[in-house]
């Protein structure tokens, strides 16, 4: 009996050292702030990626890659492939984590005011609203848009003469059409600028990350367009 009660003991602790030696769960992160304290080096960091879900897209083209990094920062989209979980990458200013299983995955254009380009606009930044919507959107001058600008209503709490920085533009609105906004080199703006100027340069350029990366590439390009296969910087 008493050999009896050893092996049991011994089979035992058998289990409960394999159960110990397996891999610890891991809390997903989702666009949130990682918390992670050791410095981790990224597998790339692919460029003309302007949203959180063109950055999974590339991480999850990548075997090796299970997390990534996103944000604006010092006013350039910025992407980041790692080959550990989010949950061990460090802080960085402005960037938001991801592990590449996340189920849901924002195509937001990050502004100042969202610099995470988050869904709701909040987390990464104070105030930060849908900014998608001023960054993809045409807009066209309504009935007086034009003037002066239009108040922009922006949910971080910055209004500004004909400057949407980041906020969902419920109030510009005339007569059905949109606001008419006026970008700034550190934040472009997709649309045609207020007043309906000539552009001023037309680079040849294959999707809406080409064209975005030419008007940041011109000191002179506060705005772009693309449209029918042509960019407009302006």
């Amino acid at each position: 009996m008493h050999s009896s009660l050893i092996a049991t003991l011994l089979a035992a602790s058998a289990i409960v050292s394999t159960a110990l030696a397996g891999p610890l769960y891991t809390r997903q992160v989702c666009g949130a702030a990682p918390g992670g304290n050791v410095a981790q080096t990224p597998l790339s960091q692919p460029a003309g990626i302007t949203t959180a879900a063109d950055c999974a897209t590339q991480c999850k083209g990548n075997p090796s890659c299970l997390s990534f990094l996103f944000g604006l920062v010092n006013s350039a989209d910025k992407c980041m492939l790692f080959s550990v979980a989010a949950a061990s990458l460090p802080p960085q200013t402005n960037m938001v984590a991801y592990d590449v299983g996340c189920s849901s995955i924002p195509s937001v254009v990050p502004t100042a005011a969202n610099p995470g380009g988050l869904a709701n606009g909040g987390g990464a930044a104070n105030g930060g609203s849908q900014g998608n919507q001023h960054q993809r959107r045409q807009q066209q001058g309504g009935n007086g848009g034009a003037q002066g600008g239009a108040t922009g209503n922006n949910n971080g709490g910055t209004t500004q003469n004909g400057a949407n920085n980041g906020g969902t533009n419920n109030g510009g609105t005339n007569n059905g059409g949109a606001t008419a906004n006026q970008g700034t080199h550190a934040n472009p703006m997709n649309a045609i600028p207020a007043g309906n100027p000539n552009p001023i340069s037309t680079p040849a350029a294959t999707s809406l990350a080409a064209c975005l990366a030419a008007c940041r590439g011109n000191p002179a390009c506060v705005a772009y367009t693309f449209t029918s296969n042509t960019c407009k910087l302006f």
